[in-house]
Formats: structure tokens, sequence, C-alpha cells
């Protein structure tokens, strides 16, 4: 049986809270060069620069911190139950 990061100690629960926290911390950055990447994308085919890369990183920043937030609240929820 597996153990889940709640019952581990140690090094092994070092290496637990570590990918916790950088899962979301990448999901944040690559909502923000995803949004980029797009806005890029669609100003290069319209030729309408930098209104799509505007449009791209607002839209990659807000649902970055909507992911972000919605980590951070199951973090919390799940360190609460201990």
């Amino acid at each position: 049986m597996t153990e889940g990061p709640q019952t581990q100690t140690g090094p092994r629960r070092y290496v637990a809270n570590l990918t916790e926290g950088t899962g979301p911390a990448f999901d944040f950055f690559a909502s923000w060069i995803s949004g980029f990447l797009l806005g890029f994308l669609l100003d290069w085919v319209f030729d309408t620069r930098p209104v799509f890369i505007i449009i791209g990183i607002v839209a990659g920043a807000v649902s970055g911190f909507i992911k972000l937030y919605r980590a951070s609240d199951v973090l919390v929820q799940g360190h609460t139950d201990e």
C-alpha cells in the first residue's frame, strides 16, 4: 500500500511538500506563456500587433490566478484535516 503525503516522514515528506508547490507554480507560469503564445500567433495571422498579445497575456494571467487560487484552496483544506 502506498502512503500519502500526510503519513510520510523524513526526506520523503520533504519531497512531497516540494511537489505540492511546484505543480501549481508550473500551471501558473504555463498559463501566462500559453496566453502570450496564442496571442502572438493570432497577431501574426491577422497582422494586428499587439492587440491579441495583450488579450492573451490578460487571459493567461486570469487563468493562472484562478488555477493558483484553486490549488491553494485544495492545499489549505488538505492540511486542515490532519
